[in-house]
């Protein structure tokens, strides 16, 4: 069984079209997923703890042509750019237990022996809102979302795109992180995650280097 097919058991579904190209790395064939971190519920929506999530759901309304896909402890979608093939998804368990979808994946592309690379997005109060970087490897920086994951990986390393929500050397409250936006925020906001859709397209077409020399250190037009 080539590598496509056994991906797509792991998904959990098989197609009959033709097989895709498996997006290439220097090292060889990598499958790219992408992690985006936030609380599911309509009461957690549009609050800056989900803005990784809330970004990432934007970016798959750009594709049409999608499967949607359930896992145990998260669900996403498929999406096709150009010849290549990627994994888009979305926790289904509160950000406190991040490390269970992460995890989940990891394990299962392992047991397969496929080779890939995990993004994980999340929402930064160390950055300004606005603006975003590009990170290979780090702390949680108090977020529980990221130390659940460092938690649940252990020493394996993945990819992280941070996205800023500003209050930037305020004391860390959870009360401003699962608030909702200012209106001066609401009001950048679709720049804010076009911003981030950009982002993502260039890592996935270019890899993550490419990324981080184009979008690291810039904010929202």
């Amino acid at each position: 069984m080539n590598l496509w097919n056994r991906l797509l058991d792991f998904l959990g579904r098989r197609v009959s079209e033709p097989c895709r190209t498996v997006p290439q790395a220097s090292n060889g064939a990598i499958a790219r997923i992408v992690l985006g971190l936030g609380n599911p519920g309509d009461q957690y929506r549009c609050t800056r703890h989900n803005l990784g999530r809330e970004s990432l759901e934007e970016f798959s309304l750009k594709f049409n042509q999608k499967d949607e896909l359930r896992l145990r402890f998260c669900h996403g979608c498929r999406i096709f750019l150009d010849s290549d093939t990627f994994y888009l998804f979305f926790p289904d368990v509160y950000m406190n237990l991040s490390g269970r979808p992460a995890l989940e994946i990891c394990e299962h592309l392992d047991s397969l022996k496929i080779a890939f690379e995990l993004l994980v997005i999340s929402d930064d109060l160390d950055l300004p809102f606005g603006r975003l970087r590009f990170r290979k490897t780090g702390s949680s920086g108090g977020h529980n979302g990221i130390k659940s994951i460092l938690q649940s990986l252990g020493g394996r390393e993945f990819l992280r795109l941070r996205l800023g929500i500003g209050n930037v050397g305020a004391k860390r409250d959870p009360d401003f992180v699962l608030g909702r936006y200012e209106s001066t925020e609401e009001a950048k906001l679709p720049a804010v995650k076009a911003f981030v859709s950009e982002a993502l397209d260039c890592y996935l077409r270019n890899g993550f280097e490419k990324a981080m020399q184009e979008f690291n250190g810039r904010s929202i037009p």
